[in-house]
């Protein structure tokens, strides 16, 4: 059986992970807003956050960001990149 990316041994000193897998929040997942640190404009972004090991699934019922995947619709607001995963030690 394989393991989540997140079980997987494939970390550099700043956490980052294979590109190829980016893991789905879990529904139970924490989520609030927050915005960059490098300008005044504050747009704001969501951030969710969930213990390593445990992910969401594919379908919207499954994950906290409330839409299925794969899709091919990037202009959604519900696109997710690999840059945009990380695990904070």
């Amino acid at each position: 059986m394989e393991s989540n990316m997140s079980e997987k041994d494939k970390s550099s000193a700043f956490g980052v992970f294979a590109k190829d897998y980016v893991p789905l929040p879990p529904k139970d997942a924490d989520v609030f807003t927050t915005a960059c640190d490098y300008c005044t404009i504050a747009c704001g972004y969501k951030v969710y956050r969930w213990p390593v090991g445990r992910e969401g699934g594919s379908g919207k019922a499954q994950n906290a960001i409330g839409a299925d995947f794969p899709h091919q619709l990037v202009n959604t607001g519900a696109w997710v990149s690999p840059s945009q995963h990380n695990i904070v030690r």
